[in-house]
């Protein structure tokens, strides 16, 4: 007599088959989407590649003219950054193309291979495809057939036209030495004297002005030169002196050279500055706001990128916050890098001004530091990604 099945172990047979047919369907569809994160991962990764990449031919090209140096500075880079883990990312010259980019009138660029003059590169980064790199390999050999995918990335770096703006604090800490004690001049003078003197050697004036002379060494190695103006802005203030019997005064803000692309014009106008007393407060929001000016009024201002470069030493004790003036500049696509320098000086505030416009913050410690800010943002700006 043949045995029966009761209707329970028939209904724990159904389900136990049902669980283990969702239990593989689960398990290829989180293969599936493991497979498919790791080609996005990828992807991001050859971005990266390939962004860096472009930059550093163009930097390359800018610094010497040179089309093969160029290309080999961008295999360099490539090879220091990784994908999906793997260091030593390849690339081949057919990969780097040097061209002409012209920003079309839907403010889109247009990259044209070979044309001159040249102002752009362009990188593919590439996985398979024939490329020097394998083709990108499964996590799970039964996905996609157990081939490889082939991916590519790519990305345009152009030299533009800039409009730059320094702004440059001129109050009265800037006079001060570097130990970062407020009130301390250089050679211990007293207040008396050393408030109504120029900044002398060693002030955090001196050290500014060596700091903007390699910015300028460093823009002037460029095949381009761009336009540049110079504000410096401080507070209104009279001080009466009985040592010099006479009143010294400062005002908010001054425009101490429009733009020009003879960088010589704006480091005469930088020493001018320092060959006098520097006094008051830090109004900083009015030196962002000046130079808004300026750009809005440049004769290039329809077609170049524009750029602040601020810098102080010091906490902002005038106007309104320097961060709502960068949103206004963001507002004009105004891109504002900030420098910090010294302990004293905002750092979080200057980081949120560069953070809104898309910018760089610099936090600079010593004089080494502060040069060394200023010739990391010449050797990056001119440059951007238009594809």
């Amino acid at each position: 007599m043949p045995l029966k099945r009761s209707p329970s172990q028939t209904r724990t047979g159904a389900i136990l088959v049902m669980f283990l047919f969702m239990l593989a369907a689960l398990i290829a569809l989180g293969t599936m989407a493991l497979d498919l994160s790791l080609v996005e991962a990828a992807r991001t990764d050859m971005r990266i590649v390939s962004d860096l990449s472009s930059k550093a031919a163009s930097v390359e090209y800018t610094q010497t003219g040179s089309i093969s140096l160029a290309k080999q500075r961008a295999k360099n880079l490539a090879e220091q950054n990784s994908v999906i883990g793997a260091k030593g990312f390849k690339l081949a010259n057919a990969d780097i193309l040097a061209g002409n980019s012209q920003r079309q009138t839907n403010n889109k660029f247009q990259f044209s291979e070979d044309a001159t003059p040249i102002n752009s590169f362009r990188v593919v980064a590439r996985l398979g495809g024939g490329s020097v790199n394998p083709g990108l390999q499964s996590l799970f050999p039964g996905v996609r057939n157990g081939e490889a995918t082939d991916l590519s990335q790519m990305a345009t770096a152009t030299e533009i036209n800039l409009d730059i703006v320094l702004v440059l604090d001129r109050s009265a800490s800037m006079a001060f030495d570097l130990s970062g004690v407020d009130w301390v001049y250089p050679n211990r003078q007293s207040f008396s004297y050393a408030y109504f003197e120029a900044p002398q050697p060693r002030s955090r004036w001196d050290s500014l002005e060596n700091a903007i002379d390699v910015f300028f060494d460093e823009m002037g190695q460029k095949e381009k030169k761009e336009h540049v103006a110079l504000v410096s802005y401080s507070a209104p203030e009279s001080q009466y002196s009985a040592v010099y019997r006479r009143t010294f005064t400062a005002t908010e803000v001054t425009t101490n050279a429009n733009f020009t692309n003879d960088y010589s014009v704006v480091q005469n106008a930088v020493r001018a500055i320092g060959n006098r007393e520097i006094i008051g407060g830090t109004a900083i929001s009015s030196g962002i706001d000046r130079a808004r000016s300026l750009i809005r009024n440049s004769p290039n201002a329809s077609f170049s990128e524009k750029v602040i470069i601020l810098m102080t030493d010091g906490q902002w004790n005038v106007g309104y916050n320097p961060v709502q003036a960068a949103v206004y500049a963001k507002n004009e696509r105004i891109t504002i890098h900030t420098v910090s320098f010294g302990a004293g000086a905002s750092f979080s505030v200057m980081q949120d001004v560069a953070d809104t416009t898309g910018g760089t913050a610099f936090q600079a410690a010593s004089d080494e530091e502060l040069q060394t800010a200023f010739r990391e943002i010449a050797r990056s700006i001119g440059l951007s990604l238009t594809e």
